[in-house]
């Protein structure tokens, strides 16, 4: 569906009529970023670490 989108949206951010919504589009991650997906993944793996290592002391 967003890729059916991209003409519209892109139509629309080339107005100017929208700045809020085209700066946070701009810097938006998506879930289906791979960087984001890293990022989050070792966040909960690190958390995790954190957790165990604080109940064991």
């Amino acid at each position: 569906m967003r890729v059916g989108l991209a003409p519209q949206m892109r139509w629309l951010m080339a107005t100017g009529r929208y700045p809020v919504l085209e700066r946070h589009l701009v810097e938006a991650r998506r879930k289906d970023d791979p960087q984001w997906q890293f990022e989050l993944g070792l966040d909960c793996v690190l958390d995790g670490i954190a957790a165990r290592l604080a109940k064991s002391c």
